[in-house]
């Protein structure tokens, strides 16, 4: 539900992306991640005090993350995703509605 905000255009290998770091640890992310099929690449520019590898940036400094399913999976494997999130994020709603 909160990722539907945040889907990556059909174009791109990722499935989310943009997601702001406030939300790296909610419950629909880790959820998510503790299918272990997806990783996280973290995203944000270079500041005053943190010169960036233009490939890599660390945690701490990120503005954002994307999520990336692991690349054994096929093209087709994007749209599965997107039904798998759907599915999680109905047995998050109905867990949380018996709580």
């Amino acid at each position: 539900m909160l990722l539907n905000n945040y889907l990556s255009p059909k174009s791109e290998k990722s499935v989310f992306k943009n997601i702001p770091m406030s939300l790296r640890y909610s419950d629909e992310v880790r959820n998510l991640m503790m299918t272990r099929e997806f990783s996280i690449k973290y995203r944000g520019p270079s500041t005053l005090s943190y010169k960036r590898n233009p490939s890599y940036i660390h945690k701490d400094n990120a503005k954002t993350f994307a999520i990336y399913p692991y690349s054994s999976y096929d093209s087709n494997y994007k749209n599965t995703v997107l039904r798998e999130y759907d599915e999680i994020v109905t047995r998050i709603k109905l867990r949380n509605a018996f709580q």
